[in-house]
């Protein structure tokens, strides 16, 4: 956990620093593309080096999705505007944590073992990666 938690916190750092040099939407996708990257890992080595490395990766993947998601949204809402949108995002990603917890356990319980539902999680992440890179960079939006 100690490994996990370091890592994430340089990444909110990593993160704040890269989406102030590069389009938000290539950063978040970086991101959810070594997220798919420690999943899989973890899915093809679960040993010890295997969760090791997957602490590390996942680590710098956790908060560095936080941050570039965050700095998007500011980026592109009015002010009068981003309560609402991240009230959104952050309702999206709860429901989407309910569901890989409940899928995942689901998982288990049919196979066996949490190699599948990992994996599948890896082509979640698979499929965001793309879907964030083409994000347009910077453009507000009014709703009225």
């Amino acid at each position: 956990m100690v490994v996990f938690g370091v890592a994430e916190l340089a990444s909110g750092f990593i993160a704040g620093w890269l989406c102030d040099k590069f389009p938000k939407g290539y950063v978040i996708a970086g991101f959810y593309g070594l997220r798919a990257m420690s999943l899989l890992l973890l899915a093809v080595m679960p040993n010890l080096t295997g969760v090791a490395l997957f602490s590390v990766l996942f680590g710098l993947s956790y908060m560095g999705t936080v941050v570039g998601t965050s700095t998007y949204t500011l980026s592109s809402f009015s002010e009068a505007n981003r309560g609402l949108a991240f009230g959104f995002i952050w309702m999206a990603d709860q429901l989407g944590a309910f569901l890989s917890a409940q899928l995942g356990a689901n998982g288990f319980d049919a196979f066996g073992s949490y190699r599948f539902p990992i994996i599948a999680m890896a082509g979640v992440a698979s499929v965001a990666k793309p879907i964030n890179g083409q994000a347009p960079p910077r453009r507000r939006h009014r709703c009225y």
